[in-house]
């Protein structure tokens, strides 16, 4: 109305109760391996990566998740979403989120987020041994190396799609939690917009091993925001836990990964927890089967690579058990010190004897002045039953995590 001034109301953006949360943790670590260990033997300082997460509600059943993690891999720096995700708590015992989140397999937070949150700072063979790798491969690597990395999805492994989770009592303490997720999935490595792909004879091959997306996510070329096909992957996790803290579980997770959606991949885990005060003991089990033509199957790193047009297969296998125990804790000037032992094992490839399968053992201390803060200490023992002479790549890790 002319001559009248009309009051503008303040748009509320959420929950008006609720209170928005924002957190960050980051970590930094120096590395110091043997000339054919992780990053080829030179001793480096790292601010390994640094993640934002924003939390708030905007009604009493559902809230609003945003992640974002910044950071920096050998050559290269990086800044991805982790999650972009609306959580809506149908009843007691279900929740549906839609958008990009962790796909549901495996353990969970110890391999999905970094050293704050592990009893050690390296992640388990089988979601890293990728890494521990010197960074220049050697030509004579095998052709099931060349297409698929040496290392699981489920490392850091987030898409977008729609997640249906909840748990249903069973007595006073015991529970089942299921968690379900129908994602775009994983892609074939020269369908990925950042992976430079050549041709060797018929095949499709990548230049570097290093460039992969196939099941890798490798964080400088996430690929979760689009699919280069139309079928869907499905993955799930199961647990039975006894008490709080304490979980026995299984994972599976499939679907086609080439863009013509002629090749698949499976995967299967099971998973343990159990926590007794201060003793902390987990241990998983995994197995990864991809289907793929049997020329690149077969061929060696220095081969030229012919497509047959027969569908052949190879199948991952990795394990590890990992034991802590509590030391001292609410001490003045000592929030918890804490020892930490893991045996692990993987095998690329069932059907190949070769340098690539692999047994670490690893011993690590963690020591925290207060809370929030946590310093930590680990050297590495490798074994590489198959190699024809011992590979020098044992070396140790220290690292300083904070939370804020």
């Amino acid at each position: 109305m002319v001559g009248q001034t009309v009051a503008q109301e303040k748009p509320i953006y959420g929950f008006p109760e609720a209170f928005p949360e924002v957190h960050a943790f980051f970590d930094w670590q120096f590395i110091n391996f043997q000339e054919k260990g992780y990053v080829e033997g030179v001793a480096d300082f790292k601010i390994w990566n640094l993640y934002l997460m924003f939390n708030s509600a905007i009604r009493e059943n559902v809230n609003t998740v945003v992640e974002i993690e910044a950071g920096q891999r050998d050559f290269y720096k990086y800044l991805n979403f982790v999650q972009t995700k609306i959580d809506w708590k149908l009843n007691r015992y279900a929740n549906l989120a839609i958008g990009k989140f962790f796909v549901p397999f495996g353990p969970g937070a110890e391999v999905n987020y970094y050293t704050l949150f592990r009893k050690l700072i390296s992640r388990p063979y089988i979601y890293s041994l990728r890494e521990q790798l010197p960074r220049e491969p050697s030509i004579s690597r095998p052709g099931y190396w060349k297409l698929f990395p040496l290392t699981l999805p489920a490392n850091n492994w987030r898409d977008v799609g729609i997640n249906f989770k909840g748990e249903v009592p069973v007595k006073e303490k015991m529970k089942v939690e299921y968690d379900l997720a129908v994602v775009n999935g994983l892609k074939q490595e020269t369908d990925c917009f950042h992976c430079h792909g050549h041709k060797h004879g018929n095949a499709t091959l990548p230049i570097e091993p290093k460039d992969q997306c196939l099941l890798c996510h490798a964080p400088h070329h996430r690929q979760e925001n689009w699919d280069n096909n139309s079928n869907k992957t499905i993955a799930g996790r199961v647990g039975f836990s006894l008490k709080e803290g304490t979980e026995i579980g299984l994972s599976y997770a499939t679907g086609k990964y080439d863009k013509k959606e002629d090749y698949g991949v499976n995967l299967f885990g099971m998973h343990g927890d159990i926590n007794l005060g201060k003793l902390s003991i987990r241990g998983e089990y995994v197995t990864r089967k991809v289907e793929a033509d049997e020329g690149i199957l077969s061929s060696s790193g220095t081969s030229t690579t012919v497509a047959t047009g027969v569908k052949g297969s190879f199948t991952l296998e990795g394990y590890y058990l990992r034991v802590a125990y509590r030391i001292l804790e609410g001490k003045k000037h000592l929030n918890y010190l804490e020892v930490a032992l893991r045996y692990d094992m993987i095998d690329p490839n069932k059907d190949v004897k070769d340098e690539y399968d692999r047994n670490r053992w690893t011993v690590g201390l963690a020591f925290s002045p207060y809370a929030h803060m946590l310093f930590k200490l680990e050297y590495q023992m490798v074994d590489e039953p198959n190699a024809v002479t011992k590979i020098e790549n044992d070396g140790y890790m220290f690292s300083l995590s904070a939370a804020f």
